[in-house]
């Protein structure tokens, strides 16, 4: 099922390997299980959780704040409303 270095999203693989992991018939029941042996798996260090941008669909801190409508709100974003009282 699994290769060393593979790299999967764990819905997709639930989905397609849910049903080896139960013996009830409910897609549910598939994903809890292997919801399950992927938090075992992170537990004993066989699997890792891979970065949004490893993966493919993220950017990183440093790009995202470069993006113009980012660098428009956080000018228009205020600070705290709180003040502070004692020294």
């Amino acid at each position: 099922m699994l290769k060393v270095g593979q790299k999967i999203n764990q819905k997709d693989f639930a989905v397609e390997f849910g049903h080896e992991f139960t013996s009830k018939d409910t897609q549910k029941a598939g994903e809890d299980e292997v919801y399950h042996a992927f938090m075992l798996g992170r537990k004993i260090e066989i699997l890792q959780v891979a970065s949004t941008v490893e993966l493919g669909y993220g950017i990183p801190d440093e790009d995202f704040i470069k993006i113009k409508s980012i660098v428009y709100f956080m000018k228009q974003h205020r600070g705290s409303r709180f003040k502070k009282k004692r020294q």
